[in-house]
């Protein structure tokens, strides 16, 4: 791993894009279901269409930022892997050309070819899904949480009556259960 990290550092700016996309990536995949459930709440019961259809504009304004943020996602994850990959090949290439005939021999030049391409390819592929779905797991998780506290705090701001709403937040935020 210390590897790795060592030749990331290499390309921290599209390293910064890729978490900014993996950002973007979970509040669309979140995003959406909040803005719909807003949309049955307060558009479907009081039948408002004004309001379902300015919400159904933003629901496709997201989806386009998503499509968008995906795209930017696996671009920016090829390119690291990739050019993390090349330069990994061509430390290893300069290494073995310094090899002595006695090493050339001992290692064998087949086994080098094949350790060269074939190790830096696990690597490649190890990068690939540890940028993808590595990032996007802690960051699903905490966008879930905000929403969700979010949700919970809405809740129990609008209830009118104030027994309800005390007894509701009570019973949801009790660390003793």
């Amino acid at each position: 791993m210390k590897l790795i990290l060592r030749y990331l550092k290499r390309y921290k700016g599209l390293f910064v894009l890729n978490i900014c996309s993996v950002f973007g990536f979970a509040l669309v995949e979140l995003g959406i279901p909040t803005i719909v459930s807003d949309m049955i709440d307060q558009g479907v019961l009081l039948q408002d269409t004004g309001y379902l259809i300015r919400m159904g504009i933003v629901i496709a304004v997201i989806s386009v930022i998503g499509v968008a943020g995906t795209i930017l996602l696996g671009y920016c994850c090829a390119r690291i892997s990739t050019s993390v990959t090349r330069d990994i090949r061509n430390d290893v290439f300069e290494r073995v050309q310094g090899f002595s005939h006695d090493e050339m021999n001992q290692f064998g030049v087949a086994s080098l070819i094949t350790r060269t391409n074939n190790d830096a390819f696990q690597i490649m592929n190890f990068m690939n899904v540890i940028l993808r779905t590595a990032l996007m797991t802690p960051v699903m998780i905490i966008v879930s949480f905000a929403l969700t506290f979010s949700a919970s705090m809405n809740y129990c701001g609008n209830s009118t009556d104030y027994h309800t709403r005390r007894d509701y937040c009570r019973k949801s935020f009790r660390t003793d259960q």
